[in-house]
């Protein structure tokens, strides 16, 4: 799934969303409803856990570990800039969850950088994305404990989890379980990847670009694009860290990401505001497009 094709399909349910609001309100609630039940509850947790199960292990634990470690810059950049805001929640999953599969991936190979590390960070990014991100929408600083509850009973959550505990009694037993059910594993990915469309197509028919919000997006690209760069061309130049130039440069690119499209459907999940967060995500992409655009013209 390119990032044109996420783009594409939000606009054309945004243009379905506008038609439907419209004329048939009735009619559009219970559709985007159905379609968020499929896509986002249903379909995606089963993708997911087929997805993660059938990927191998990370070549190389430096980018890896490096992957894992660079969420946290842009989690304490969202907290800082969102504190106290009215959207806090919003703002900080979006200055968390990057784009890095759909949208880092194509940029890196548009530059030249090589292809194995990003493959090796990515992993370290989307377990600390998918570990996290849950808590952070349930975020409330004075109920805890409801919090908690409301994060670790996500279906998204849990399938990943799931995921986790499987793949770590498939290592200690030399992956018998990936080897024998590896065609079921492949045919539930392949059954469930539509829901990532859908996904995009959902999210689409609740946009409503009234509610682009100029001062949210700013914050937003200063806490997930600007900031984790800065910070580390200054722990790179400032500490004088002896790290391979063309990884860090993987890991510079991939972290200053826009927000990625999943981090919204932990939005909708929660009942937050998805047409403020649909396009801040939207204006933000469209933006980082521009790096790909300039990999592929140099």
């Amino acid at each position: 799934m390119s990032p044109i094709e996420v783009i594409l399909l939000m606009l054309v349910g945004a243009l379905t969303g506008y038609i439907l609001r419209n004329r048939s309100l009735e009619y559009y609630t219970k559709l985007s409803e159905l379609i968020k039940f499929l896509a986002i509850d249903l379909l995606l947790p089963v993708f997911l856990f087929s997805a993660f199960l059938l990927k191998g292990s990370p070549k190389d634990l430096v980018a890896f570990l490096m992957g894992a470690s660079v969420p946290f810059i842009s989690l304490l950049a969202g907290y800082l800039v969102f504190r106290g805001h009215r959207y806090q929640r919003e703002g900080m999953v979006l200055s968390f969850f990057g784009n890095i599969t759909i949208l880092g991936l194509p940029i890196v190979k548009s530059l030249n950088l090589p292809e194995a590390p990003a493959l090796a960070s990515i992993s370290g990014y989307n377990l600390v994305y998918l570990s996290i991100t849950p808590f952070l929408a349930t975020f409330d600083p004075d109920n805890l404990k409801e919090g908690f509850k409301r994060a670790i009973s996500n279906p998204i959550l849990l399938a990943f989890l799931s995921a986790m505990i499987v793949k770590i009694i498939d290592l200690l037993l030399n992956q018998v379980i990936t080897l024998n059910l590896e065609g079921v594993l492949r045919l539930l990915r392949l059954a469930t990847e539509p829901s990532l469309y859908l996904m995009a197509f959902y999210f689409g028919l609740k946009i409503d670009f009234r509610e682009l919000d100029l001062d949210f997006t700013l914050r937003v690209l200063i806490a997930k694009m600007l900031i984790p760069f800065l910070i580390l061309l200054a722990i790179k130049y400032t500490l004088s860290l002896q790290l391979d130039e063309r990884l860090f440069k993987v890991i510079l690119v991939t972290s200053t990401m826009p927000p990625a499209i999943l981090a919204n459907a932990f939005i909708s999940q929660y009942g937050l505001n998805e047409s403020k967060s649909y396009t801040t995500t939207i204006a933000l992409t469209i933006i980082a497009l521009g790096w790909l655009l300039v990999g592929k013209v140099i």
